[in-house]
């Protein structure tokens, strides 16, 4: 232990700092001997993991993979996505409520399983604030008769739609989690984070069409510059959702062996809702 959290502090340098030769050397090290005890993850290790993983150091993407797989869930590596990495490890092993907000589509429910899973809390249930609310505070109920487990209450609007929520989870030991399906940061008391709008992480788009191809048992397609620039083209209102149902109909929509995967994704782009151009 001694040794590992030496490596630690010659690793990471400090904010602004510019990686040195020791850094490096100890960097290659540390993975050498983090991936040689992957039975003893340890989630007070992830920030640490995931911080060297954003500064690029060689091996600390494939042990941030190995050690928390699920955070492998949110393809990309712009800042915005990196940043929302950076959250939900800062506040994994914290009960407080958490608020995810952002447009439609741009991955609510998915980010929140993310969350629960680097938390290593048992049981995940989901709820529709929209509900009638007997109906929903008897769901949430049911749902925590157990105590622990993660509570992910979508489609909420203000802090007022889940107080009561709130204190049936506090009662039972669980972790609520909102969903906030809003354009603008809203005015709240508790740690919040925006989910980007794919427009605005453009740079990602290469890793996400690969992976909701390989998703679609389409493995090792990738597409060329020019047809993501045109991709990049198109506005996305429905965000990363729209994307992923996009690629899927293409999938099951090329009929000719004369026509590629590429040139059925481009020709398609032209019948969604949006600009384009």
């Amino acid at each position: 232990m001694e040794l590992l959290e030496r490596l630690w502090g010659e690793t990471v340098p400090e904010p602004g700092q510019e990686p040195s030769e020791l850094h490096l050397h100890s960097a290659e090290l540390l993975s050498d001997l983090l991936q040689s005890r992957l039975e003893d993850a340890s989630l007070e290790q992830g920030p640490r993991v995931n911080r060297l993983a954003n500064l690029g150091f060689p091996g600390a993407q494939e042990l941030l993979s190995a050690w928390f797989p699920a955070a492998a869930s949110l393809v990309g590596q712009s800042a915005s996505v990196r940043a929302l990495r950076a959250f939900l490890f800062e506040h994994a092993q914290t009960s407080e409520t958490l608020v995810l907000w952002g447009e439609s589509g741009a991955g609510h429910a998915l980010t929140a399983r993310v969350l629960h899973a680097l938390s290593r809390r048992v049981g995940f249930h989901e709820a529709y604030e929209r509900a009638p609310r007997h109906r929903l505070l008897a769901q949430v109920e049911r749902d925590l008769a157990a105590e622990g487990g993660t509570l992910y209450l979508s489609y909420a609007r203000e802090p007022a739609d889940w107080e009561e929520v709130e204190e049936l989870c506090e009662a039972r030991g669980a972790r609520l989690v909102v969903g906030m399906v809003v354009p603008r940061e809203p005015t709240l008391a508790g740690p919040s984070c925006e989910l980007p709008a794919l427009r605005d992480r453009f740079e990602d788009l290469p890793l996400l069409v690969e992976e909701l191809f390989a998703r679609a048992e389409r493995p090792g397609v990738t597409l060329s510059e020019g047809a993501l620039e045109v991709m990049r083209m198109h506005d996305w209102p429905g965000n990363v959702r729209e994307l992923a149902n996009h690629v899927s109909r293409t999938v099951l929509t090329l009929q000719s062996e004369d026509v590629t995967l590429e040139e059925e994704l481009l020709q398609g782009l032209y019948g969604l809702p949006g600009q384009t151009g």
